[in-house]
């Protein structure tokens, strides 16, 4: 078995999750151990949208901009939503 810290467990478990909303509540999981988890955050907004969660990927979004306002993603999120 892998030794992985909980945060990254509950990331694997969130990629590896059957449904979006199951994968949402693993990325929360995953910001409760690091709220700073890009990855984590970044599919967190990728789900809200794919569910038509606009509302909820935006609120992500704002997050993730405060914290990384330079990054590509947060400009291509922008841009999408």
């Amino acid at each position: 078995a892998l030794d992985l810290s909980p945060r990254d467990r509950a990331w694997v478990q969130g990629m590896l999750a059957p449904k979006a909303r199951l994968a949402i509540s693993f990325y929360h999981e995953a910001l409760r151990h690091d709220p700073f988890d890009r990855e984590s955050r970044s599919e967190l907004i990728l789900n809200h949208v794919g569910l038509g969660d606009y509302a909820a990927a935006h609120q992500q979004l704002d997050i993730h901009e405060s914290f990384y306002p330079d990054e590509k993603t947060t400009h291509i999120f922008r841009a999408c939503l």
